[in-house]
Order: C-alpha cells, then sequence, then structure tokens
C-alpha cells in the first residue's frame, strides 16, 4: 500500500498511529518517491480518534504530530448529537487560539 501511495498519492491520511510511528512512515514514504523518481512532496495529515477533553493534551499530541512531520491533522469525534455541538465549542474556544 505504500509504494501505492508514494507513486500516486498526492497526500498521506493515515489514522491512529503514534507520532513516532507516524514520522517513519511519513519518511519511508518520501523515501519511496525518491527511488521511484515521483516529483514533489506528499502532503502528510493524520485522522486522530481520540476524544480530548484537555486543552493542553490536545495540543501538546498536535505538536508531537507536527515534529513527526504532520502537516494538518484533523480531529474525529464520536459523540453522540446531544454533545457534538458543545464539543465543537469547547475545541474552537481551548485548543484552536492556541494552535499554531
Amino acid at each position: 500500500m505504500m509504494e501505492l501511495t508514494a507513486r500516486y498519492g498526492d497526500a498521506w491520511i493515515p489514522t491512529q498511529l503514534t507520532p513516532d510511528e507516524y514520522g517513519q512512515g511519513l519518511e519511508r514514504l518520501r523515501s519511496l518517491r525518491a527511488e521511484m523518481g515521483v516529483p514533489g512532496d506528499i502532503k502528510a495529515a493524520l485522522q486522530h480518534f481520540t476524544a480530548f477533553t484537555d486543552a493542553e493534551e490536545f495540543l501538546a499530541t498536535i505538536k508531537n504530530y507536527a515534529d513527526a512531520g504532520c502537516g494538518y491533522y484533523g480531529a474525529v469525534w464520536s459523540y453522540p448529537p446531544d454533545k457534538m455541538v458543545s464539543r465543537i465549542k469547547w475545541f474552537g474556544r481551548e485548543v484552536m487560539p492556541h494552535a499554531s
């Protein structure tokens, strides 16, 4: 699968990898692309399904993935509908203003 992503992909968007696994995977993809002669870099993204309730922990996690090369972090929450709006508001108030 990594070979297909390296050859034909514009982006890599795995889920639920640790920051170390993410960094290793991204490094492998970039090496494969270079070996194949594929020009340009691949967009590095991630979907993360952890439901954070602590903004500092959330921001530290985002930073760890950014340090591993992730340029786009997507938080996916599986909350009941009655909690979704309050979680989005919390994220906008407590996390987004401090993420860079």
